[in-house]
């Protein structure tokens, strides 16, 4: 769910080098504050409803928070409240709608939830944030470190935030491994990158079923060493020896990922120049049901075109009939009931788009958009793919399916 708010975030981070995106950020905030609107719209409504249940519930939201790992994203919010309230009034909007639908229910039917509470916070399924969200809360985690060390950061150098996400670091900044162009690996010294896809059907807090998808990339090199590879940059701008020294425990040999690698499948690098056409897409449904498509076109003149949206479709508690509909900043979201227990939260499509050139060369692909941007992102070509006309890609951290059926 994209916000007005969204663009206040990038205007909080611009002055802070991250391994991510500014707008990476502000979807990692935005997309973690909307899960947490959901629950804590319940503790909202009930205590205004039921006065009684504030305490039990407040306590259980805060054990919820932090059984989710979201201390973090606490430090972050309570930094962004005091540096501009208007960012946090744009999400709590999120929030308030969630607890005006809520209130609409009888209180027959929302007393027992309102009791209740505390023991559904406990539950298996309403404890899956830190885990379906790990690579969100590892971003916050680098944002909440860089606003208790200020001292630490300097300008920001990647603010083209138009296309797709990229998979970003964990526990160390990915700026501090990353070279200026070309000057990291030479072509010789990479054996591959292999991409491992495990997937996961779950269920959230609401009854929504989603897929969980669990994304690993590999950097091989031809010493033998392999490297769990989580940087949105390519490898020919990465130093490895300074990760070497850095962070030796995330380096590993081929003989102890054997089987790993045996599963997982293997990118091939580009020509220098290689240019071709064809639309790909990137989609994720996610908790909450919500479902977040990317997709980016290449064109044999050497153009691109990037496209994104995410909606949200899924299920509440409640009952009792009623519609909502709320207007944002390119977005429309309706939340109705049919009377039958059963509350629908939908979001029309929120779009952005960007186009620009792009070069290809190893597994580099360089966008230069139309305002004069530049960067660069991993990209190879499945092994078992047409190497000249491929259907599916892997692009930025993740695997991007072709418009066509064959590979």
């Amino acid at each position: 769910m994209k916000l007005k708010s969204h663009l206040l975030v990038v205007a909080l981070l611009t002055s802070v080098v991250f391994a991510a995106t500014t707008e990476e950020q502000a979807n990692a905030v935005t997309t973690i504050y909307t899960e947490v609107a959901r629950t804590e719209a319940f503790v909202v409504a009930c205590e205004q409803r039921f006065p009684n249940t504030r305490t039990a519930n407040r306590k259980a939201f805060e054990e919820w928070k932090a059984r989710n790992g979201l201390q973090d994203f606490n430090f972050v919010l309570t930094n962004f409240k005091q540096r501009s309230p208007a960012f946090t009034a744009q999400l709590e909007k999120v929030r308030d709608q969630f607890v005006t639908l809520i209130l609409k229910q009888p209180d027959a039917k929302l007393e027992p939830i309102c009791k209740g509470l505390p023991a559904t916070l406990q539950q298996a399924n309403s404890n899956t944030i830190k885990a379906d969200y790990a690579k969100e809360l590892a971003i916050i985690a680098e944002v909440a470190q860089s606003l208790r060390n200020p001292t630490n950061n300097s300008s920001a150098t990647d603010t083209s935030s138009s296309t797709p996400p990229a998979t970003s670091g964990n526990s160390v900044k990915g700026a501090a491994f990353q070279t200026k162009p070309g000057a990291g690996l030479k072509p010789s010294q990479i054996e591959g990158l292999y991409y491992d896809r495990q997937q996961q059907m779950k269920m959230d807090g609401f009854g929504n079923s989603y897929i969980n998808v669990d994304e690993s990339t590999y950097l091989v090199l031809r010493d033998g060493g392999v490297y769990r590879y989580t940087w949105g940059f390519p490898p020919e701008d990465f130093n490895a020896a300074l990760s070497k020294r850095e962070e030796p425990k995330r380096w590993k040999t081929r003989a102890e990922l054997k089987r790993t690698l045996e599963d997982a499948w293997k990118m091939l690098p580009v020509k220098s120049g290689f240019t071709f056409s064809h639309s790909f897409g990137s989609s994720r449904t996610g908790s909450g049901g919500t479902i977040s498509e990317k997709s980016i076109s290449f064109k044999s003149n050497g153009q691109f075109e990037a496209f994104g949206y995410s909606t949200v479709a899924g299920n509440a508690y409640g009952g009792g009939t009623g519609s909502t509909s709320i207007s944002g900043s390119g977005s429309s979201t309706t939340i109705s009931s049919n009377g039958a227990g059963q509350t629908t939260i939908s979001t029309t499509p929120v779009s952005s788009s960007s186009t620009g050139t792009y070069n290809l060369s190893g597994y580099a692909v360089t966008l230069k958009f139309s305002d004069g941007s530049t960067s660069r992102f991993v990209f190879g070509i499945p092994e078992f793919c047409n190497q000249t006309n491929p259907g599916d890609v892997f692009f930025r951290g993740t695997f991007w399916w072709g418009s066509s059926k064959k590979c």
